[in-house]
């Protein structure tokens, strides 16, 4: 796949915003990742429209933050349900994950270093995965696992 324009060589051309937002959240990988990290490396335009995406980015996962206590999205996997829920604790964020045969869980001051460690984590078990409309957001969050429910 060729995320950036055939005339990138030339610096005439620009990467996508798109591609620049899938390379800022990690999503790249192999040729379309060297092939932005190559153009990154010489074109000041692109570099400056990363900050900006990453400010973008950053600034989504603060909102996101500041509106819950608690929150927990669930992906209808191969696998089964997998949980990814953030829960704030005495003023600090538990990132816990979790499903049949897996579960994990870290404590982060940052709700959006815990955001970023749940994506990361989830993406690297499932990198394949495609969001169905089974996919989404749950009411309730616990944090105790025999407080759990399953979402079938």
């Amino acid at each position: 796949m060729n995320f950036v324009s055939a005339r990138t060589a030339t610096m005439q051309r620009h990467i996508d915003e798109d591609v620049l937002e899938a390379y800022a959240l990690g999503k790249l990988k192999d040729d379309g990742l060297t092939q932005v990290e190559e153009h990154l490396l010489l074109c000041v335009p692109c570099q400056d429209q990363l900050r900006k995406v990453e400010t973008f980015i950053k600034a989504l996962r603060g909102v996101a933050a500041d509106l819950f206590d608690s929150y927990d999205f669930v992906h209808d996997t191969e696998a089964g349900p997998v949980h990814l829920t953030l829960i704030k604790a005495e003023g600090r964020w538990v990132a816990r994950f979790w499903g049949e045969n897996l579960e994990g869980m870290l404590v982060f001051g940052d709700a959006r270093d815990a955001s970023r460690y749940l994506g990361d984590c989830f993406s690297e078990m499932f990198p394949a995965h495609q969001c169905t409309p089974r996919c989404g957001p749950r009411d309730k969050v616990s944090a105790r696992p025999e407080d759990r429910q399953s979402t079938g």
